[in-house]
């Protein structure tokens, strides 16, 4: 029982620092991709470390120090007392930690077989390499694994082939493995609350993503900040599914609106001129509408290419600055 408990406070101290270095210095970056990568090797590095120890033998030499101390005398039944104690209050907390353990356990069990009676109650319908269960209750647009559930009023919206690109980026990065994990992760930590709060943190960059991921597609942003809004009304069906609508809203719309981190701006600045001038283009550009991906045996592809960008004087500043010099 000893072995256990101190693995949970090393595994609890190794998630509450690295999820404390993506709260203060990350979290509000658009690196979303990364951050993401982040939180995910966050949680194996605390599950999986405390498991090994690691020793480390200091250098130089040593010069061996000799202290006498009082004689300490020690009886069977201090002994028998002490022993007696100890047991009594780590058995108390395995207990406790057990029980808990079983619990979401079980709730993890069951929200599976949540899922699965919503399939085998709607059935399966495949449509262009998708399959889709269109559900009668008012659950927003949710996905588990290739699965995307739909409300049935739905079936014929002209938002639907948006709804389904923003799922179909959840499924295409495997965000339901994410949330399988962060389930395992709160089962076996759940009475710490940074392990939930690591939780939402992982639902809210895969929404980050996958809005992303419709924009890049050449969805206008106003039109689907609208949608967002228009799927509000839904509910979730439990914590292993990807929801449209995650009560995020507000954060989805500021992300979206949001200038990329600085070290993103891999746009494209091969050659500037400096004086403000530098950030003003990189301004423009980001104003620009989206572009269409270039296209590779019909699947979008990342194209390099280079952009020139010509900076015009109106004439009373050329007449201006021709005074000056």
């Amino acid at each position: 029982m000893n072995d256990i408990i101190q693995y949970l406070i090393k595994s609890t101290l190794c998630l509450v620092g690295l999820y404390l270095v993506y709260w203060l210095f990350l979290r509000k970056d658009t690196f979303f991709a990364i951050n993401r990568i982040y939180l995910l090797l966050a949680i194996i590095f605390s599950l999986i470390a405390p498991l090994f120890s690691f020793h480390f033998s200091p250098t130089g030499t040593m010069s061996p120090v000799m202290v006498f101390l009082e004689p300490v005398l020690i009886t069977p039944e201090k002994i028998e007392s002490l022993t007696s104690s100890h047991l009594r209050w780590t058995e108390a907390i395995g207990l406790i930690y057990l029980t808990g353990v079983i619990i979401f356990t079980l709730r993890f069990l069951i929200q599976l077989i949540q899922l699965w009676i919503v399939v085998r109650r709607n059935g399966i319908i495949h449509r262009e390499g998708m399959k889709l269960i269109f559900v009668d209750k008012g659950y927003s647009p949710f996905s588990f694994f290739n699965m995307i559930f739909l409300k049935k009023e739905l079936s014929d919206d002209e938002q639907l082939k948006t709804i389904l690109q923003h799922e179909q980026v959840h499924i295409r990065q495997f965000h339901s493995l994410d949330l399988i994990l962060v389930e395992i992760l709160t089962i076996l930590q759940w009475a710490n609350p940074i392990a939930w709060m690591l939780q939402r943190s992982v639902k809210s960059l895969h929404e980050y993503l996958a809005d992303e991921g419709v924009i890049n597609e050449g969805v206008q942003k106003i039109d689907y900040q609208q949608l967002i809004f228009h799927q509000t009304l839904g509910k979730q069906l439990n914590n292993l599914t990807n929801n449209f609508n995650v009560s995020l809203i507000k954060k989805r719309i500021v992300m979206m609106t949001k200038s990329r981190s600085k070290t993103v701006a891999r746009m494209k600045i091969l050659r500037g001129i400096g004086s403000g001038c530098d950030k003003e283009a990189l301004r423009v550009i980001y104003l620009m509408k989206p572009w269409k991906p270039g296209m590779d045996k019909g699947k979008s592809v990342r194209v390099s290419f280079g952009l020139p960008i010509k900076f015009a004087l109106k004439e009373k500043d050329k007449k201006a600055d021709n005074k000056k010099k």
